[in-house]
């Protein structure tokens, strides 16, 4: 579930402001759903936008958190006067300080913030890819046919499901026998064709030519995706993209690491393929400047993304790329908590399963006493006294430390009888209700099949002080073997101390009327 909505609004391209926006948001442990509003250089434009953010905040029942690089006073006062978000301005905030400091005026041009740290073939070459990206990830079936029929005049295609041959036979042959004498094979347009087809949404292209916009973007885009090029072309085509700034490369990253995982042992030892590879292996300046973006990456993912592509590309071997994985995770626990996010990753990462990581982490000294998110990262690599401290942050009062155990416990299952007791005694001695509630639904998760556990769940049902907390232990004993519990007892009992509901039948009754029919 996303957090909330952030907007990025510019008159230009929004790749400056949705830049600016993700590095700020980088700080906080957010899932932010992204919108981008480029061109907005009207006011028209402005108030169609503020609609969009106001709706958003009246569906969400939160503002919206909007960026902005708009240049233009008029639509700037629109969107300050009328939006319903937290509005973060970039030149109210910077840049107005900047000239009282300086003495002198900004240019106050669209796409001025771009031209301060990029040359203009970079900041083409970004807002090409970033438009490939947004609109149909440079691949959707009219690009690729473009693509490959390069320089042809003339395509025809549909935008929506083909007609079949009993439909289309029947229209292609009155168009053939109407069309106008010379308009067959003319590289001219057919309006009859066209019409013929319109309910079908026929639609005429043209092969990619060189004078296109953005043709050379796009056909990187499809580079590694045109089945008629050789795998040595397609890796000699990535390396080239390695070789570009590596910030491009990051972009293309989804592209690489998809066409690296496709190639099979088999195909690895073609001589082509071999050669292309070797090529790329021994690259020792790209590799190094790759490396060096991939371990300051502020995001873990990412990161460790990125340097399993360097692993399968030959630039890191098994053993380096787990030190890079322990690198990585003994920085982030140098700066202090580790997020969800981060737990997550450490979790279901295969090299976290080598029982040496956890002694380096602590021998280094890199892990806090008493801190959750470490403990549980220590537990995923096996180590058994991080294991109990974590599954005791299950019960713990910190809504931070609940959830941290919460995505534990989606990697490590209980198979200690008594620990399952353990956790459900503590459970039950719970207080705060949120906190609760999210410790039953991590419990739901394991399908207890202990009946003394299973006992003691049911018995908190009377006493429990909310709803929630009752659909919740509801949750868990539905997904349970019933056939443990005195049903008839337990149905009684659910049905004498629910509490009120609003929203009609839920988890409750249902475990109600299974009890009943069982």
């Amino acid at each position: 579930m996303t957090d909330r909505t952030v907007f990025f609004i510019s008159d230009g391209t929004g790749i400056t402001a949705e830049t600016f926006g993700n590095a700020i948001l980088a700080q906080f442990e957010l899932k932010p759903r992204h919108v981008r509003l480029p061109f907005i250089d009207s006011v028209d434009k402005a108030h169609q936008a503020i609609r969009q953010i106001n709706h958003a905040a009246e569906v969400e029942g939160k503002r919206p958190i909007v960026f902005t690089t708009l240049v233009n006073m008029e639509i700037l006062g629109v969107i300050k006067t009328h939006c319903n978000g937290m509005l973060l301005d970039m030149f109210g905030m910077f840049v107005a300080p900047l000239e009282s400091e300086l003495g002198i005026k900004s240019n106050h041009r669209v796409g001025r913030f771009s031209d301060a740290s990029k040359s203009k073939e970079y900041d083409d070459r970004i807002e090409a890819i970033n438009f490939s990206l947004a609109h149909d990830d440079g691949q959707s079936n009219r690009d690729r046919l473009r693509h490959v029929f390069k320089d042809v005049p003339l395509l025809y295609g549909f935008s929506s499901k083909a007609p079949l041959g009993r439909t289309a036979g029947p229209l292609l042959d009155r168009y053939f026998q109407s069309a106008p004498a010379g308009e067959v094979a003319s590289g001219r347009t057919s309006a009859t064709l066209l019409n013929l087809f319109g309910p079908s949404s026929m639609i005429a292209v043209a092969g990619l030519t060189d004078a296109d916009p953005h043709a050379a973007f796009r056909s990187d885009m499809c580079s590694l995706a045109d089945d008629g090029s050789t795998d040595a072309r397609k890796l000699a085509f990535l390396h080239n993209v390695l070789q570009r700034d590596v910030t491009e490369a990051r972009m293309f990253l989804d592209h690489l690491e998809r066409y690296a995982a496709s190639l099979s042992p088999a195909q690895r030892q073609l001589d082509a393929v071999a050669a292309a590879l070797r090529a790329i292996e021994g690259d020792h300046a790209t590799r190094n400047r790759y490396l060096a973006f991939a371990r300051d990456a502020d995001d873990a993912t990412v990161q460790a993304r990125m340097m399993a592509l360097a692993g399968s590309i030959g630039w890191l071997s098994p053993a380096q790329e787990q030190a890079e994985f322990l690198r990585m995770v003994a920085a982030r626990m140098a700066r202090g908590n580790l997020s969800k996010t981060e737990v997550d990753l450490v979790c279901a990462t295969p090299q976290a399963r080598d029982p040496a990581l956890a002694p380096q982490l602590l021998a280094g000294g890199f892990v806090r006493p008493g801190n959750t998110s470490h403990a549980a990262a220590l537990a995923c690599m096996g180590n058994s006294a991080a294991h109990a401290q974590t599954l005791r942050a299950l019960t713990s009062p910190q809504d931070d430390d609940v959830a941290i155990a919460q995505v534990y416990l989606r990697h490590r299952q209980l198979a200690d009888v008594e620990e399952l007791r353990a956790i459900t005694a503590n459970i039950a001695r719970m207080t705060v209700g949120g906190a609760q509630v999210r410790a039953l639904e991590t419990l739901a998760r394991q399908r207890l099949a202990d009946p003394q556990s299973l006992q003691a769940i049911a018995n908190l049902f009377p006493l429990a002080r909310s709803i929630e907390v009752q659909r919740a232990i509801a949750g868990i004993l539905i997904r349970s073997d019933t056939q443990m519990l005195a049903r008839a007892d337990v149905a009684r009992s659910l049905r004498q101390h629910r509490l009120k509901s609003t929203s009609g039948d839920d988890v409750i009754d249902m475990l109600i009327r299974m009890l009943q029919t069982t």
